[in-house]
């Protein structure tokens, strides 16, 4: 295998189905090629506990097609678009990705780069600066869209309101602001829509993770590939088993601890907090603080994010933790970029900045296995071994 072409995915697989195995399938281009996984931890954007752990979840890649499974690290894994994107495109290329591959609903590569080119742009910038006054107090997706369709067209417009196209436009600038030397290359997303229903034969992650909750493991693994149907058997978390605990941080907690917790601005955290004063459960708590211009999404992680001790992380991953990988991925390893960790004692030779991220990672995983059913011991991510695949 030519290990001077590797793909990269940036991914959840929370859990992995059909669309995945068809885009795992395509980056690997039938098996001529190398593939990289940057896969989220435990918790994952949409400010939840991923339905089956990070180690599940890799083992689920490997028998797919990846052949090195590197973890994206909570603070990246937890944020909005940008820094999810910036993360996972770092670790890409100190991979030594060569192409990012990535499903969209429009499926356009060139539209894509044009749109990012645009937004990490000057013209963008005197765009928003000197817009018609009644528009700038609008939400900033809002002012974004208008302000491309004025500079690119509706049909420019039209895609930036859709989630993987609006992932795929953050990989793109990211692999502009990073100067990296990946082609990105997306493939029209396949089955259903994101955070869809059921169609036919094909089921968004969103949808399985309701029938797995639901009881229902049988029918989800319908929509799954065979080779992940293990999954059936597997623990299973849920945030809801979390939720007394983030409640009673809220109810406890005062503005100024919000001080640092990414993405809190404009006195956000005084209506969360008081929401959680009021609130019962997480999802009114979310229903209480939302608004026009902060979204459910973006609640959910502010509120995992403060319940996790996300603060003051570096702005790029300072090392490689491998969570799996085949031979080829022994092979990938030799042109890593960024230190590479495969056990948790490597970092005690490193520098306090990969210490405390990866201390970080280990706080939250002891978290995470509360939520898990049953609850499991404290300590997954310094003693789990490295999952070996195909060896």
């Amino acid at each position: 295998m030519d290990l001077r072409h590797v793909s990269g995915i940036i991914c959840e697989l929370n859990p992995l189905h059909n669309g995945h195995k068809w885009l795992l399938d395509f980056a690997s281009a039938g098996g001529k090629l190398p593939v990289v996984c940057i896969l989220s931890g435990n918790f994952v954007q949409r400010g939840d506990a991923a339905l089956f752990d990070k180690w599940a979840r890799c083992q689920a890649a490997l028998a797919c097609g990846a052949d090195l499974v590197i973890e994206l690290p909570l603070s990246w894994a937890m944020a909005g678009a940008e820094r999810f994107a910036l993360g996972g495109v770092a670790l890409a290329a100190a991979a030594g990705c060569t192409r990012l591959v990535f499903g969209s609903e429009c499926g356009d590569s060139d539209l894509l780069q044009t749109i990012a080119q645009y937004l990490t742009g000057a013209d963008f910038t005197h765009d928003l600066h000197t817009a018609p006054n009644d528009e700038q107090t609008l939400p900033f997706a809002m002012r974004r869209e208008r302000a491309i369709a004025h500079r690119l067209g509706e049909t420019a417009a039209e895609a930036i309101r859709k989630p993987n196209n609006i992932l795929a436009i953050e990989y793109c600038k990211a692999i502009q602001t990073l100067q990296a030397d990946i082609k990105p290359e997306t493939c029209l997303r396949q089955g259903a829509s994101h955070d869809g229903p059921i169609e036919n034969d094909s089921a968004s992650a969103s949808a399985l993770r309701k029938l797995f909750l639901a009881g229902k493991s049988e029918q989800a693994a319908s929509f799954m590939p065979p080779a992940v149907h293990f999954l059936k058997d597997t623990p299973m978390a849920s945030i809801s088993r979390l939720e007394a605990a983030i409640l009673y941080r809220l109810r406890t907690a005062c503005p100024e601890d919000f001080a640092q917790t990414p993405d809190v601005r404009e006195g956000l955290e005084n209506k969360i907090l008081a929401a959680a004063r009021q609130a019962t459960t997480l999802e009114e708590l979310y229903d209480l603080a939302k608004s026009k211009r902060y979204s459910h999404a973006r609640i959910r992680r502010i509120v995992l994010s403060y319940f996790l001790g996300i603060q003051n992380q570096p702005a790029l991953p300072p090392y490689l933790r491998v969570l799996g990988m085949t031979p080829t991925g022994v092979a990938l390893l030799k042109q890593a970029r960024l230190p590479v960790v495969t056990r948790a004692c490597e970092l005690r030779d490193r520098n306090r900045i990969c210490q405390s991220v990866f201390k970080l990672e280990s706080a939250a995983d002891d978290i995470y296995a509360l939520a898990v059913s049953p609850a499991l011991p404290a300590g997954s991510n310094e003693q789990h071994g490295l999952i070996r695949f195909g060896f």
